[in-house]
């Protein structure tokens, strides 16, 4: 533990400046953005695969020899190109199967942007949640919870009480503390929470 567990310091941004921040820079969101990009650069190569591969032929010495027929033997080269043509076949199928990739993606990545944004709503109202009711029990219950201990302590020990009347005073006074020990815990823990849900640091 290097601070302290009581932080009731007020959020440095807005919730829009943290949603932008989420929506920005948490790895899940990168990295379906990524696959966005993938799915796009795979309808681009189905389209390129409309079309097939181009062959050049070269031939650049040919000799027949017309001699057992007394004839003169001839020299010759050739260069040849094979086009296929995409008549029927031009990857129709892999074209809309990428193109489906391309909007499934797309729907996906909007409905996290969405899921992030609820995400970082949630926890910055649990934070100020939390942070309201540690500032309310240091106000109000926890100094009540005290004075009516230390009246029990006095009227006990002017004999005016019981000691297990005290008693019960000082097992309200310590549930009390024990309920603030736990506010200052979830406070701290929807800091945290606030954190991951941002993608970064924001609160130590």
């Amino acid at each position: 533990m290097r601070d302290a567990l009581r932080d009731t310091r007020e959020l440095p941004e807005t919730a829009d400046v943290l949603i932008q921040k989420a929506v920005t820079s948490r790895p899940d969101l990168i990295a379906f953005r990524l696959g966005v990009e993938r799915a796009q650069g795979e309808v681009r190569l189905a389209r390129a695969n409309r079309f097939s591969d181009v062959y050049l032929l070269a031939q650049p010495y040919t000799f027949q020899d017309n001699r057992p027929f007394g004839l003169k033997s001839p020299h010759s080269w050739a260069v040849g190109l094979t086009v296929p043509l995409p008549i029927s076949n031009r990857n129709q199928g892999n074209i809309l199967r990428a193109n489906t990739n391309v909007v499934q993606t797309q729907v996906e990545l909007a409905a996290l942007d969405r899921q992030v944004a609820d995400e970082v709503e949630e926890v910055v109202h649990e934070f100020h949640l939390t942070r309201d009711t540690i500032l309310e029990m240091e106000r109000e219950i926890v100094p009540a919870s005290q004075r009516v201990r230390d009246a029990a302590f006095r009227k006990f020990q002017g004999g005016e009480s019981s000691a297990i009347e005290y008693l019960v005073a000082q097992k309200d006074y310590n549930d009390v503390v024990r309920q603030y020990r736990d506010a200052l815990v979830r406070h701290r823990r929807s800091m945290l929470d606030l954190n991951t849900a941002v993608g970064m640091r924001v609160l130590p």
